[in-house]
C-alpha cells in the first residue's frame, strides 16, 4: 500500500503481522465495503472464502491496481495467504526500474527456493501494455473525429459555392444597378458568415450534450475541453472563410451580362 500510495483509511493493513494470525485476514478496498455494508462499518466483519471463515482487517482507499480502468471492489491477501496461488509484487526503485530487476529476482529466491519468478517489468512496459487498447481506442476515435471534421469543412465549402452559383443571376442585377466588387463581396461575406456561425454554434451545442456520454473514454482530458471545442471551430471557420473567399472571386470574375441574359 506505501508503494502505491494507497492510504488505510479503517483498521489496519497488514503491516508486521504474525503468521498465525494473517492467513485468516483480508484488507479490502473502500468500493468493496460500499458495495457490501453500504454506510456501516466493514472492519471486524467475516466473509467466507473457500469455506473458510477470513475476517476483514483494514479498508483501503478505492485506487487503480490491476489495471486503469477500474478498480471496482477489490481484496487484498497476505504473502502468508498465498497458498501457491500467483503474485505480484510492485516495488518502488531510487533509479531506474530495469535495472533493478536482477537484484529483485535474487530477492525473491532468498524468500524461498520454490518460488519462480515468470516476469518483471518497469512501470513503463506495464504502462504500456496496461493502455495498448485504449490508446488504439483513442487514436482510431481522434482519426474518426479528424475525418469527421474535415467532411463538415468540405460541405461547408460546398455549400458556399452552391449558394453563391444559385445567386449569380441576382449578383448580375446589382452590379448592372451600380454595385461595386466591394460591394458585392461584402453581402457574400456577410450571408456566408452568418450562415457559417449559425452552423458553428449549433454544431457546439450539440456537442455539449453529447460529449459527456463519452467521458468514460476520455483521458486527461474534460468533454467540455475549452481547446478542442475551439480547434473544431477554427477549422470549420479556416475553411468556410476559405470558401467564400473562392466564391467571391467567382462571383466577380463573371461576366452580369451574361447572367442576365439567362434570366
Amino acid at each position: 500500500f506505501a508503494v502505491h500510495g494507497t492510504p488505510v483509511v479503517a483498521g489496519t493493513d497488514f503491516g508486521d503481522f504474525d503468521d498465525s494470525e494473517v492467513p485468516g485476514t483480508l484488507v479490502v478496498n473502500q468500493a468493496f465495503a460500499d458495495h457490501f455494508w453500504p454506510g456501516e462499518e466493514a472492519v471486524g466483519r467475516t466473509i467466507e472464502h473457500n469455506g473458510n471463515p477470513v475476517r476483514i482487517r483494514g479498508v483501503v482507499e478505492r485506487r487503480r491496481c490491476a489495471d486503469l480502468v477500474g478498480p471496482g471492489t477489490m481484496c487484498y491477501w497476505s504473502w502468508a495467504s498465498a497458498d501457491g496461488r500467483r503474485q505480484v509484487f510492485r516495488v518502488r526503485t531510487a533509479g531506474e526500474a530495469q535495472a533493478f530487476i536482477p537484484r529483485f529476482r535474487e530477492i525473491v529466491e532468498e524468500l524461498g527456493s520454490d518460488i519462480a519468478v515468470t516476469g518483471a517489468e518497469g512501470l513503463d512496459d506495464f504502462l504500456a501494455y496496461q493502455v495498448r487498447a485504449e490508446h488504439f481506442a483513442a487514436w482510431s476515435s481522434a482519426a474518426l473525429a479528424l475525418f469527421g471534421v474535415l467532411l463538415l469543412a468540405g460541405g461547408t465549402a460546398s455549400l458556399f459555392v452552391s449558394l453563391v452559383r444559385g445567386s449569380l443571376g441576382e449578383i448580375a442585377i446589382r452590379v448592372a444597378l451600380g454595385a461595386t466588387d466591394a460591394r458585392v463581396a461584402r453581402h457574400i461575406l456577410s450571408h456566408g458568415a452568418a450562415v457559417m456561425a449559425a452552423g458553428i454554434v449549433l454544431g457546439l451545442v450539440a456537442t455539449r450534450f453529447v460529449a459527456p456520454r463519452f467521458a468514460e473514454r476520455l483521458f486527461e482530458v474534460a468533454p467540455s475541453d475549452p481547446l478542442s471545442y475551439s480547434l473544431a471551430a477554427a477549422i470549420v471557420a479556416t475553411v468556410g472563410l476559405a470558401a467564400m473567399g473562392s466564391a467571391t472571386r467567382t462571383a466577380a470574375s463573371s461576366d452580369p451580362s451574361t447572367h442576365l441574359r439567362s434570366q
